[in-house]
């Protein structure tokens, strides 16, 4: 069982996907477009 992080365009994510059908995927998300911050600006809610 492993865990996985890709990045890149949904063509590249799904490429990813059917080579690694044969293997089998259990569970998979796709966040679609996100950032974080760095320093000392962070959003607050």
């Amino acid at each position: 069982l492993y865990t996985v992080q890709i990045t890149g365009d949904a063509a590249k994510l799904d490429a990813f996907l059917q080579a690694m059908s044969p293997v089998g995927i259990l569970e998979v998300a796709r966040t679609g477009v996100s950032g974080i911050a760095r320093g000392d600006k962070v959003l607050s809610l």
